[in-house]
Parts: structure tokens; C-alpha cells; sequence
């Protein structure tokens, strides 16, 4: 609902799809990688990869969902990805840099092995996502 314009009529495909997607986590509870307030609150569905409608080994793409206040620590892979926020907002760092307030209309690159992670706001965020290069279904290292 707190989308802005420019992103909504993409949302609402999805949401028209929804039950149609397979999704998923690539976390799980007993591997501890993540936090379980995580685990509770988020999960993607590929558009383009090896499991979604567009099968591709090369590249892989889809929806990412996060409820507010969800911490996704710091971690890395080998592959190029991007970031699309859609709605809602978080706090974004990557590498070195400080830690930044992305929201819809920002792109966030995250180079190769590049450590990164974030935390959502007060706010839903939903992202499209993109990744390619390397094992495209290889799970993350943390710091």
C-alpha cells in the first residue's frame, strides 16, 4: 500500500502471481545463520534461475519479501547481485561503506565476495533482486 507509483503496477503483477511462484529460504533454523526473527519474516520467489517460470543457469532474478525490523547480518558470495528496492526501505551496507537508507527507485551493487547486508525498517520491504556469476544456489558465508 506505501509503494510509490513508479514501482506499483509491478507489486501488484506479483501479487496477482503469488500462489502461482515457488517460494523459499535458503536458511534454516538448525544451520543458526541467520536469526529466527529472520526465518519468521521473510522468503523470495525466483522469476529467473534454475526453479523459476524463466529457467536460466546463468542468471538468476526474482522477488524478495522482509517484514519491518528484520536483520540480515552481514554476509557474502560469490555472485554479482543487485538489490531493486520496490517498497518499503533498509538499511543497506555494503563493504566498507557506511551504512545507507535505501528505499524504492535505489539500486544497490554488490560486487563479487563483497560483504553486505542490511536491516529493514519500520516498513515492509519487497526488492527484485538479481545475481549472476558463480554458483547461483550457493549459500552465503557470514562474517
Amino acid at each position: 500500500a506505501d509503494a510509490p507509483a513508479e514501482t506499483r503496477d509491478l507489486l501488484a503483477l506479483f501479487a496477482r502471481h503469488r500462489r502461482e511462484l515457488h517460494w523459499e529460504q535458503s536458511y534454516r533454523k538448525e544451520d543458526a545463520l541467520v536469526p529466527d526473527e529472520m526465518l519468521d519474516g521473510y522468503g523470495f520467489a525466483e522469476i529467473i534461475g534454475r526453479r523459476g517460470p524463466f529457467v536460466s543457469e546463468r542468471i538468476r532474478a526474482g522477488i524478495g519479501v522482509w517484514g519491518p525490523g528484520i536483520l540480515y547480518p552481514r554476509h557474502r558470495h560469490v555472485a554479482e547481485e543487485v538489490y531493486i528496492p520496490l517498497a518499503g526501505s533498509a538499511e543497506f551496507v555494503v563493504g566498507e561503506a557506511a551504512e545507507t537508507t535505501r528505499g524504492a527507485g535505489d539500486v544497490v551493487f554488490v560486487e563479487s565476495g563483497q560483504p553486505h547486508g542490511f536491516r529493514t525498517t519500520d516498513r515492509i520491504l519487497v526488492v527484485y533482486y538479481l545475481w549472476q556469476a558463480g554458483d547461483l544456489r550457493a549459500t552465503s558465508t557470514f562474517d
